[in-house]
C-alpha cells in the first residue's frame, strides 16, 4: 500500500545517515546543493505518493484513511524537515557573515 520512506536519508544515500554531514563536500559533485536538491525531489515524490492515496480513497479504489493519514503526516514531516535544514542553512551562512576577521 505505502511504502515505507525515509526521504531525507535515502536523499544522503552512502554518504552518512539522516542528520550527519558525513562525506557531504560544501560545493561540486557530492555537495550541500547537490544533497538538497535530492531531498527535495524526495520530498516532492512523497507529497505525490500522498495525492494519489488521498485521490484513490476519494475515488473509493482501496485504501483506508489511516493509510491515507500515514502517507500525509510523511509528506508533511518530510518537508518540515527540509525547512528546517534550510532555516539551519541559512542561519549559519548568516552567523559566519557576522564573524569578523
Amino acid at each position: 500500500m505505502i511504502p515505507s520512506v525515509d526521504a531525507i536519508g535515502s536523499a544522503l544515500g552512502a554518504g552518512g545517515a539522516a542528520g550527519t554531514t558525513a562525506g557531504v563536500k560544501p560545493n561540486g559533485p557530492g555537495g550541500f546543493a547537490e544533497w538538497f536538491g535530492r531531498a527535495l525531489d524526495q520530498v516532492g515524490q512523497l507529497q505525490q505518493q500522498a495525492d494519489d492515496v488521498a485521490a484513490r480513497f476519494v475515488a473509493g479504489q482501496g485504501p483506508d484513511v489511516h493509510d491515507v493519514m500515514i502517507a500525509a503526516q510523511q509528506a508533511f514531516l518530510a518537508l518540515q524537515t527540509v525547512v528546517q535544514i534550510r532555516d539551519r542553512a541559512v542561519e549559519a551562512y548568516q552567523e559566519m557573515m557576522r564573524m569578523q576577521i
